[in-house]
């Protein structure tokens, strides 16, 4: 009869099969009952939220979050598609985010979807992923995906978010602008919008040649409002 110490080397074997090209999030059936219980037992993998589990460490402390913050993303990106196929994307200010290199957990991620329903899903370590209900998804030309997550494109997001923006983060700004080739990208990435795109690209401090400066939408919408109101609708 096998021992504990050769049953756990099993389970672990099974368990660095699933991490090839250093996967990290798993659902709860990609294991069998037994592996699953207990590589958590011993540490090795952490629940998230039911049928779902994420890569950890036996030496981890307990509540820990670096295991958390290690797969944060790599979860959103896997849930969603999970759940939502193709059919959902991130909010322009946190493409924009992502396009900057901030990579900051946030303590709640909205994730829009037709698909959606208006629920706050709580996660580890007081983090929630608040799925939000819209009519329709953007044109495919002003998403993309990075990292399993699908943003939009520097363009697109940089001419939807309202000029509030700009004042608060000027740093993210600047990287994501000085990506670009020239201004008329953002010009192209709303065609409707071009003569209020060419008013408004002046200002921001970039190098030569470059997109400088996005105010903002003649029509800024506040994510929060919009997470309020769909609340409201969904009582």
């Amino acid at each position: 009869m096998p021992s504990p110490n050769e049953k756990l080397a099993e389970s672990l074997d099974v368990l660095e099969a699933l991490q090839q090209d250093n996967q990290r999030v798993f659902r709860s059936d990609d294991l069998s009952r037994v592996h699953r219980e207990r590589l958590v037992e011993n540490g090795f993998l952490q629940e998230v939220m039911k049928g779902w589990l994420i890569s950890s460490s036996p030496e981890a402390r307990a509540g820990e979050s670096t295991p958390w913050h290690a797969s944060f993303w790599e979860f959103c990106a896997r849930y969603c598609d999970e759940r939502f196929g193709e059919q959902w994307h991130l909010s322009p200010e946190q493409s924009l985010f992502l396009h900057g290199e901030r990579t900051v957990i946030p303590d709640q991620l909205v994730v829009h979807s037709p698909k959606a329903t208006n629920n706050d899903i709580n996660l580890l370590f007081g983090t929630t992923l608040y799925d939000l209900k819209v009519v329709e998804m953007p044109a495919t030309a002003a998403l993309m995906v990075r990292d399993g997550l699908r943003l939009f494109s520097p363009p697109a997001a940089l001419v939807r978010v309202p000029e509030s923006f700009f004042q608060l983060y000027p740093i993210e700004t600047q990287v994501v602008m000085a990506s670009l080739v020239d201004a008329s990208e953002l010009a192209s990435a709303s065609p409707e919008r071009r003569p209020f795109c060419e008013s408004r690209l002046s200002r921001q401090s970039l190098p030569p040649n470059r997109a400088r400066r996005l105010r903002g939408r003649d029509s800024p919408r506040d994510e929060g409002r919009r997470i309020r109101c769909a609340r409201e609708q969904s009582i």
